[in-house]
């Protein structure tokens, strides 16, 4: 009859009573004070931006359907994507944070594999990207339309305008799966009501919050330069139809600022709910 040596025993309970990787930092439960305010603020501010985004999507599918223009339908295609992208963002994460803030359910005890917060984080990377990376195509599809309407009018299309943005939503899908590959980590964040990327001087942790701030900087760039030039194009060939005596210009010039801002506002807001 063999026995175990303690040694032996503590080792094989050693694994089962290691702690999950996203709990490793911040365990729960936290030791703060729970305020039902917190709860109202969580489900008002989801409420506000869920029916906006709602509304948003109504204006927009009426407004494609009485559209024949290629490419403003085009247009509303990328707009109704990133409108979508941000209701699906809020209605995901939001839901999981109101529920907290009602329930103060324990992370840990809910979630003792990681999956529930994986998945939490993989959504806050994803909708993060999401409308950055849209705004991104969509100021390429303004530069090329005013700055080369002959090319752009031969390849717009409402069958292209949607492939970019299924492409776009692969691309930010595959970054957020990485660290489900090894490449980065997703951890529980204070006050326990969420879970995103950790920040470390682990190499691998460092390595996907670049990826993460590089991809979304460089959208902001691509978006604010492309942005800057439409404008200053635009603002050309105003001032060269008020020279020619065409009273439509001013017209044109503020129709196309709005056609600019509206996206590029929303991106913004966008990245800043999610």
């Amino acid at each position: 009859m063999m026995v175990s040596s303690p040694s032996n025993i503590s080792q094989a309970a050693g694994p089962s009573n290691a702690t999950p990787l996203c709990f490793s930092i911040n365990s729960p439960p936290f030791r703060h004070n729970q305020t039902i305010a917190s709860a109202y603020f969580s489900a008002v501010f989801s409420g506000l931006g869920l029916s906006s985004n709602l509304f948003a999507l109504v204006v927009l599918a009426k407004t494609f359907h009485h559209t024949k223009s290629r490419s403003r339908s085009s247009f509303l295609l990328f707009l109704g994507g990133l409108v979508f992208t941000d209701f699906m963002g809020l209605l995901v994460t939001g839901s999981i944070v109101v529920s907290f803030h009602i329930t103060h359910f324990n992370w840990r005890q809910l979630d003792p594999h990681c999956h529930f917060c994986n998945f939490m984080g993989m959504s806050m990377v994803f909708y993060g990207l999401c409308p950055l990376l849209l705004g991104a195509a969509m100021a390429v599809e303004r530069f090329i339309g005013i700055n080369r309407p002959f090319a752009r009018s031969t390849s717009v299309s409402n069958s292209r305008a949607c492939s970019t943005v299924v492409m776009v939503w692969i691309t930010a899908g595959c970054i957020s799966l990485l660290p489900l590959m090894g490449l980065g980590s997703y951890h529980l964040q204070y006050p326990g009501s969420w879970c995103f990327l950790n920040i470390s001087s682990n190499p691998l942790d460092m390595t996907f919050g670049l990826i993460f701030s590089l991809v979304g900087l460089l959208s902001l760039a691509v978006s604010f330069l492309l942005n800057t030039g439409v404008l200053r194009t635009g603002q050309r060939s105003a001032e060269t139809r008020l020279r020619s005596g065409d009273d439509g210009a001013a017209d044109f010039d503020h129709g196309y600022c709005l056609h600019l801002l509206v996206p590029s506002t929303g991106e913004c807001l966008n990245y800043i709910n999610n």
